[in-house]
């Protein structure tokens, strides 16, 4: 990999200014009938035409997917106005005189007109009568049951990037499917992917790993993750243990609608990185049905969930892959793209496919400002290419189907002097993209994941943002970063220009631990408020297993950003300690809602080894309501800060003298000695 050039001014993790502006979440609501999903076939071009191929059926499972939205029951009990289609269908004249209705109303109306003109009945009774029926009709005519296509924009998504924590906070999940109503996790529906004789389908050893991580928030509130997991190969595409699988992990202990997670990992009585998550945030559901070992990255956008694969199995060794629809292809090195409804979070369902004759190791997708949706495919061509395609319609599974907008590669098709993959940055500099470099002494690592954004701009615009991370190490060793690339699309050509680079840190933290490695699974996520939030795992279930599972947990970490929110205000209270001045190092947060969870009152206690170590600190307090940083632990004395609370995020960058003192911390009333805030 070339060296970063970012030009004057653009340093690494530096803040860039962004685009401001309004944003707004809208519904689009669709007409169109529902159809079966086509699958597409695609070859791979280099002169910046589609080379489409043949179109085949894809049987649709038998559970149907348009049905009555949890969005739209819950649209309904909040008193809010549906999607509804502003024009009525036109009553069809039989030429009886009598008007009937095509759309199958059971209405009783009695203005039956009896004029007897031979279907040239130009009567301009539109059907403008009043009566109170009640309208059963079922005419296909209505809208389609479509889930939610696009995402939360972000407002000022370069300097909310540049702003993100660079010490994440820590969770984890449990690997099992359990029933958890009675406070228990069942050791018999645990999974454990370092055991494959345990549950049958998951992967032995080291030969798989976590591949991507996406967020997604059910109807109901609930936040989701789903994951990738690739499967074992044993080095040879024919002895296969386990397909590649796509899993739904539910979050049951956190905080429904949409908002940052927090640590799930806080207790009384241990560490960090000895404390396992809470037992309702689990593995709840599987997909293995897919003809690939390894798939890539997802990112989940409105309710769909997009998957891209590669590695096909052949099994039968006849050099075509298993559920190919390529016919007669001897390229095992195709890869496919598929769209889930996920309305349903444990039983996705397959809308639409796309083959194509490269490998597909990460995607991402987003909605654009005309309705379509655009997809980036990675992880092919040592990492140095990307695919780009572009949605014919606006309503993915209604009978939509995706064409290849350009292949950006190592050449230099526009003929401007470089090559696609050397990308410009914002203050006129020049960078590699990052790929697989085979030479041992340098073993840099290509992007393992791939997410796209959409910036909120004036008037209800938006701006598509690549995010992309890996650790840029092929053995793990490098540091862990992401970069943001502004996606640009002129004459169907894509041009990125990177707006800015973060390091990441996963670990090893003392009491926290190491929870996290980008060359195993990451993703980005916008909030209901439009904050940027980043996901990172480790690769196997390496935390702290509990007595009820007898296997370990997956460790992860969530980044947002340093002030909670972009907007820095607060309705509660919070504080962030770090280590070092200038909000350096690794950090302890407090968090109202966790205050019963972790020893504020005594640092020394089980806190991550972080008495006497805090020397800054990030809080926002409402005003009336102090922050009391005490030297001693509780009934001991020592000296005090006192941190005034304004409703708005402070920051002090240096204790000075006070620095390496605080051993409490306790939030009390404005000039009110002892008594505690209350919310």
């Amino acid at each position: 990999m070339g060296q970063d050039n970012f030009g004057p001014g653009l340093e690494k993790d530096a803040p860039v200014d962004g685009f401001g502006g309004p944003f707004e979440l809208k519904r689009v609501c669709s007409l169109t009938a529902p159809r079966l999903p086509p699958v597409h076939v695609l070859g791979r071009r280099s002169s910046g035409k589609t080379n489409t191929g043949q179109k085949g059926n894809l049987q649709m499972s038998a559970r149907s997917p348009y049905r009555i939205p949890n969005t739209l029951l819950l649209a309904v009990a909040l008193g809010m106005t549906a999607c509804t289609d502003d024009s009525s269908p036109e009553d069809t004249d039989t030429g009886t005189g009598t008007d009937i209705d095509t759309d199958t109303d059971t209405d009783t109306d009695t203005d039956t007109d009896t004029d007897t003109d031979t279907d040239t009945d130009t009567d301009t009774d539109t059907d403008t009568d009043t009566d109170t029926d009640t309208d059963t009709d079922t005419d296909t005519d209505s809208p389609v049951d479509l889930p939610a296509q696009s995402n939360v924009c972000a407002p000022n998504l370069v300097t909310q990037f540049a702003n993100l924590k660079h010490h994440g906070e820590v969770l984890g999940f449990h690997m099992g499917v359990a029933d958890v109503s009675d406070g228990s996790n069942s050791a018999s529906n645990a999974f454990d992917p370092t055991n494959a004789a345990d549950i049958p389908g998951f992967p032995a050893g080291n030969a798989s790993h976590w591949q991507g991580i996406t967020r997604y928030d059910a109807a109901d509130g609930t936040p989701h993750l789903f994951l990738t997991l690739n499967g074992d190969r044993h080095f040879s595409l024919t002895d296969l243990t386990v397909r590649g699988r796509v899993v739904t992990v539910t979050m049951d202990s956190r905080d429904p609608f949409g908002l940052r997670l927090r640590s799930n990992r806080l207790s009384t009585s241990a560490n960090t990185e000895d404390t396992p998550p809470e037992l309702s945030d689990r593995i709840t559901n599987v997909e293995t049905d897919t003809d690939f070992l390894h798939p890539g990255g997802p990112q989940a956008v409105g309710d769909l969930l997009a998957v891209a694969y590669d590695q096909p199995i052949d099994l039968n060794e006849d050099g075509i892959p298993d559920g190919s629809t390529v016919n007669g292809a001897a390229d095992l090195q195709g890869g496919r793209f598929v769209i889930f409804d996920v309305r349903d979070p444990d039983a996705p369902i397959e809308l639409y496919r796309q083959d194509f004759d490269h490998p597909a190791g990460d995607i991402g997708m987003t909605r654009l400002d005309d309705g379509t949706h655009l997809v980036v495919l990675g992880g092919f061509d040592g990492n140095s290419s990307l695919d780009f395609f572009q949605s014919d319609g606006t309503d993915v599974g209604a009978g939509g189907s995706f064409s290849q907008l350009d292949l950006w590669s190592e050449l230099d098709r526009n003929e401007d002097g470089r090559p696609d993959n050397v990308v410009a940055t914002a203050n006129g500099g020049f960078t590699s993209w990052p790929n697989d470099n085979s030479d041992l002494t340098v073993l840099t690592a290509g992007y393992q994941a791939l997410t796209l954004i959409n910036e909120c701009g004036p008037n209800g615009s938006t701006t598509p943002y690549l995010l992309a991370g890996h650790n840029q190490s092929q053995i793990n060793t490098g540091d862990n970063v992401i970069d943001l690339y502004q996606v640009d699309i002129h004459n169907s050509e894509v041009e990125l220009t990177l707006m800015g680079r973060k390091t990441l840190e996963c670990g090893p933290t003392s009491g926290a631990g190491t929870n996290c490695n980008l060359n195993a699974a990451s993703g980005a996520h916008v909030d209901i408020n439009g904050d940027l939030i980043v996901y990172a795992t480790e690769h196997d279930n390496d935390g702290e297993a509990t007595p009820a599972t007898g296997t370990g947990t997956v460790k992860m970490v969530e980044y947002r950003h340093e002030d909670v929110t972009l907007a820095g205000t607060c309705t509660e209270p919070w504080a962030e300690l770090y280590d070092d001045t200038d909000f350096a190092d690794r950090s302890i947060v407090f968090d109202w809602a966790d205050q019963d969870l972790e020893n504020w009152g005594d640092f020394s206690d089980n806190l991550d080894n972080f008495d006497n170590k805090a020397s800054s600190i990030r809080y926002c307090a409402p005003i009336g309501c102090d922050l009391i940083l005490v030297s001693e632990p509780a009934g001991s004395g020592g000296n005090a800060m006192d941190l005034p609370g304004t409703g708005q995020v402070e920051a002090i960058s240096d204790f000075g003298a006070f620095s390496d003192a605080p051993s409490r911390l306790q939030w009390q009333l404005t000039g009110q000695q002892g008594a505690e805030c209350t919310f």
